[in-house]
């Protein structure tokens, strides 16, 4: 299982030299590429947290190449929120 911190602290950039990626679009990244990564017998889901928590869908899905495109569009439009 795998979570996202929304929290407001991925809000800020990488400090690594000059790149210019934020810590949220570096999580997105990480997600994104551990998502595809699963083999097709998987079962995922993406459970996010911040303020609350956020469920991509209500329970785990096969780990089919539709299921994992329609969850990187799911995380492209995450935003992080909270106060911490």
């Amino acid at each position: 299982m795998r979570g996202l911190d929304l929290l407001a602290l991925l809000r800020g950039k990488l400090d690594d030299g000059g790149d210019s990626m934020t810590k949220m679009d570096h999580a997105r990244k990480e997600l994104g590429l551990a998502i595809a990564s699963l083999p097709p017998d998987a079962v995922f889901n993406i459970i996010c947290y911040g303020d609350g928590v956020k469920e991509w869908k209500a329970g785990p899905v096969e780990a089919t190449a539709a299921n994992k495109a329609a969850a990187g569009n799911w995380i492209e439009r995450i935003v992080p929120e909270g106060l911490t």
